[in-house]
């Protein structure tokens, strides 16, 4: 038994030396497909959107859209952001929540406000962005419950839903990957060639 588990520890060892000593041999290129299979993944996720930018509502039930962040003064100059919404589910909304709507005070934007009242029946909702004015929200214009404001990486990666950011973005990993493929294998590649002409030549001149 000692010498079944002994074997096998010893196998073990020489598959990890292996492979640390495969990959401390073939770092750069193992970097270049790893970093290579990731952004053609990544690209594959940005087409989706661009196509069809609801998937996630289809896949995981919430969404990232643009709308005007809440607790502004409604006299200034109001910004808008990336924010991540759910699905309303009207048997479980509460007065605790906040919901993205379209659209109120004469604007075409999305809102995320607060909501006042429900009618779990109708499938509508009162909601208010200042306290003193209210909104009936029926089920076509309620878009979603309010979750969080998107970090600056979903909100970049959310430019991909538009023709410009999504080119910018394929342009983008095209470029990244030309110059990783260029600095880390081709450069390298060539300073091992240089190395080893010395080597060549030298050996040439001893023969003759």
């Amino acid at each position: 038994m000692k010498k079944v588990f002994k074997k096998t520890l010893d196998s073990m060892k020489r598959f990890i030396l292996f492979c640390y000593h495969y990959f401390k041999k073939h770092y750069v290129k193992i970097g270049f497909y790893f970093l290579a299979f990731i952004l053609f993944i990544n690209a594959i996720f940005m087409t989706v959107y661009l196509i069809n930018r609801n998937y996630d509502y289809k896949i995981v039930d919430t969404l990232y859209i643009e709308a005007i962040l809440p607790n502004q003064d409604i006299n200034s100059t109001l910004k808008t952001g990336i924010v991540k919404i759910k699905k309303i589910d009207y048997d479980r909304i509460s007065t605790d929540d906040q919901v993205v709507m379209c659209c109120a005070y004469g604007l075409d934007e999305f809102w995320v406000q607060d909501v006042v009242s429900v009618n779990k029946d109708d499938k509508v909702i009162q909601t208010s962005y200042d306290d003193f004015t209210f909104t009936l929200v029926n089920e076509d214009d309620a878009y979603g419950v309010y979750i969080e404001e998107a970090n600056i990486f979903v909100t970049m990666y959310y430019t991909s839903s538009f023709i410009r950011g999504y080119a910018l973005w394929m342009v983008s990993e095209i470029l990244f990957i030309y110059i990783y493929h260029f600095v880390f294998i081709q450069k390298r590649l060539k300073g091992v060639l240089k190395k080893n002409t010395p080597i060549e030549s030298a050996e040439e001149d001893e023969n003759i």
